[in-house]
């Protein structure tokens, strides 16, 4: 049996340090824990706390207590927010109706070194100063009020109680008649989702058993921002398209389905024949979509993406071979002008001044030439060439003049003619394609 030896004194010294730096850093864990705050919830009490560094206020802080009496709206925003910024003066002439019945605080976590300079900008621009106050360098009320999108409202009660979370639709003189009179408003609550992970499926979803799951959601979704997400796992893959016009649904199949058939989508090779205005992107006009699929199905997805598009929105859309005028780029001559010397492929026919392409297809020549507002007609590309080319141009795209001129220099020319072309149709239902 081994012989148990009493511990030296430098031992018992450290093993009494280290009991001492548990119990420090048991301490520091609690206490941070302490003082995290609890995120707040509709009917939650707002605690008492300190707000500093505020701008255009009458003091540099202020608790929340001291709105007490009055209802306050937390207007999440930032700098770079457009869609923030466009309801300010919405939001300075309710503070003006509404006065000491209403207090709207701005809240940013920006620092003074972009706000104060944007404040600046913004009022100059606008003929006269905002009267709103802001919170700049907050963590405090982003910590108690998380949320993924901005803008973000926050309506406290003249109780200190949390009434309402929405977004700007519902800030009005109305709802803000209805609280600061006493009515309590049951309004559509904003609740912000996660647009990497399938929208409002439950993670217990047997994702492995998935045969097809499709949703399509009409009117603006406030916890969503606006956009395409593709969804890629080992169980599906998938396309969520969120607060889009229904025009922007079709192009979005038309996208793929085009470049299934080998051919290049763009605006030009859509006809609109509807009444309806698809492109409007007002709150009420939006659409949420998503589609998932087993990763098999993978090239009918927007082909099911399009057959949901037609069941379900008040207009249909094909895919239809027509006869249309377009401008067709083709060599006028035989020898090679636009063979490339080759160095790191470049792409920049974008540029103002001087644009150019270096070892690249032309491809990117005919997406370029489609994406100028003063080519109407879409162009098509019949010059057989396939390597990669070298263009340099001497004036900007704006000038067809001197488009014509360049192109005309490597040996390609643009000329109006009539060709059969895949074109995207949308319609009302009750109109025959």
């Amino acid at each position: 049996m081994a012989e148990n030896k009493p511990l030296t004194g430098l031992a018992v010294v450290l093993i009494y340090l280290l009991l001492i730096l548990l119990l420090s850093l048991s301490a520091i864990i609690s206490s941070y824990a302490q003082t995290q705050p609890k995120a707040l919830e509709i009917g939650d009490t707002i605690p008492d706390i300190t707000i500093t560094r505020l701008h255009n206020y009458t003091s540099p802080s202020v608790n929340t207590a001291d709105f007490r009496g009055k209802l306050l709206i937390i207007d999440f925003w930032a700098t770079w927010c457009t869609a923030c910024i466009v309801n300010f003066p919405k939001m300075d002439s309710l503070q003006k109706a509404f006065g000491s019945k209403l207090q709207v605080l701005l809240v940013t976590r920006e620092g003074a070194g972009k706000v104060l300079p944007f404040w600046e900008r913004y009022n100059k621009n606008r003929g006269q100063a905002l009267g709103l106050p802001t919170v700049l360098n907050d963590t405090v009320l982003n910590d108690l009020f998380p949320h993924r999108f901005i803008p973000h409202y926050v309506w406290i009660g003249a109780d200190g109680i949390v009434k309402a979370i929405t977004g700007p639709e519902k800030v009005n003189a109305a709802n803000i008649a209805a609280f600061t009179g006493g009515t309590n408003r049951q309004l559509q609550q904003k609740k912000d989702l996660d647009p990497e992970k399938p929208l409002f499926l439950s993670d217990d979803l047997p994702a492995a058993s998935l045969v097809h799951h499709s949703i399509l959601l009409r009117g603006r979704y406030e916890g969503l921002s606006s956009g395409n997400h593709q969804r890629h796992t080992e169980n599906y893959t998938g396309l969520a398209v969120t607060n889009a016009s229904l025009l922007w649904l079709y192009q979005t199949a038309a996208i793929m389905l085009f470049r299934q058939r080998g051919e290049s989508f763009n605006d030009r090779r859509m006809i609109i024949r509807s009444r309806l205005q698809v492109a409007s992107a007002t709150p009420d006009s939006l659409y949420t979509y998503e589609i998932l699929v087993p990763p098999q199905q993978q090239e009918q997805m927007y082909p099911y993406m399009l057959a949901d598009l037609n069941r379900y929105s008040p207009v249909k859309g094909r895919v239809e071979r027509l006869k249309v005028k377009c401008l067709v780029l083709r060599r006028s001559g035989r020898k090679d002008l636009l063979k490339s010397k080759g160095g790191k492929p470049e792409n920049r026919l974008y540029n103002k001044t001087d644009p150019y392409m270096q070892n690249t297809s032309l491809a990117s020549l005919l997406v370029r030439l489609n994406s100028l507002n003063k080519l109407q007609l879409p162009v098509v590309d019949e010059t057989g060439y396939t390597g990669n080319a070298d263009l340099r141009f001497q004036a900007s795209f704006d000038d067809l003049l001197a488009l014509r001129r360049n192109l005309q220099a490597y040996g390609l020319e643009l000329k109006e003619a009539s060709r059969v072309l895949p074109m995207l149709v949308i319609s009302d239902k009750n109109e025959n394609l």
